[in-house]
């Protein structure tokens, strides 16, 4: 059967489950009202037995040049984080698409349904032979890693805030899944949020912190940035480093960073900032 019929056939399915939910649709939610941004998860720990992590998660952000999705899965052990292409919306339908990490690296989309309760669909998996279409229903709620659970670094860190003088979002926020060797996704924002800075590790040495970054402020070639700090549970603070201009002589621009641990900024309620393409 071919794949745009069976994945025509599957959200044909999910469309139906969820309108029967009341998740998605409704006087509640028409065209507009829904939140696109914030943290679906299904991601769960069996602590009494295996202690293996089980499930996917999907954040949504805006960034510089639209919406991006992060994704994570969980099969027994967490994935690296996976940042997709640019997130497209249809009413209430979302799709997006990313590179799985497991080599060799294949396009993998998601297609699915969006409400203010759940993110419920499809990822599809081009395989040597065929494809998969692995079904996911995802609750809105924090992330799986924002409690501490055993990685002392693990969870979002941020003071992205609102200016109301310029109208614009300034700040920073970090997400760390486990211990950081997962990958991890930062955004800074003045007056509008960049895309999403992926960094590919985190060194940790008990509370002392460090990672390199390409910052899409720096007016260096290279444009890599540097933080050093230390974490404890209620955020993470220290300092990034970046040159001043293009030249190696330029002098370096210290900035001290204060993030709170927290939830996202992307997961409050009502959160429609006013750029939204």
């Amino acid at each position: 059967m071919h794949i745009r019929l069976i994945v025509g056939l599957i959200l044909g399915l999910v469309l139906s489950s969820a309108s029967a939910k009341g998740s998605v649709g409704g006087s509640s939610e028409e065209e507009g009202t829904v939140q696109k941004t914030g943290t679906f998860s299904n991601a769960d720990l069996d602590e009494k037995e295996t202690g293996d992590i089980s499930g996917a998660e999907i954040r949504i952000v805006l960034g510089r040049y639209g919406y991006q999705a992060v994704v994570q899965w969980f099969e027994g052990v967490p994935s690296v984080l996976m940042i997709s292409s640019r997130v497209q919306f249809d009413r209430n339908h979302i799709a997006f698409e990313f590179l799985s990490p497991k080599p060799p690296a294949k396009q993998v989309r998601f297609e699915g349904l969006i409400s203010n309760e759940r993110l419920e669909g499809v990822f599809i998996v081009r395989l040597d032979k065929g494809f998969a279409t692995p079904h996911v229903d995802l609750a809105r709620t924090k992330s799986f890693w924002d409690p501490v659970r055993g990685y002392k670094i693990s969870g979002t860190y941020s003071d992205l805030r609102e200016d109301k003088e310029t109208d614009g979002l300034q700040g920073m926020e970090i997400f760390i899944p486990g211990s950081g060797k997962y990958g991890s996704v930062m955004q800074i924002a003045r007056g509008l949020p960049s895309d999403l800075i992926y960094i590919a590790e985190i060194e940790v040495n008990k509370d002392k912190v460090g990672f390199k970054f390409k910052d899409p402020y720096s007016y260096s070639w290279e444009g890599q940035a540097f933080f050093r700090g230390e974490v404890d549970e209620d955020g993470l603070r220290g300092e990034i480093t970046r040159q001043s201009g293009s030249s190696p002589h330029h002098e370096m621009i210290v900035e001290k960073v204060d993030l709170k641990r927290t939830t996202s900024y992307w997961d409050r309620k009502g959160r429609r900032f006013k750029h939204d393409p």
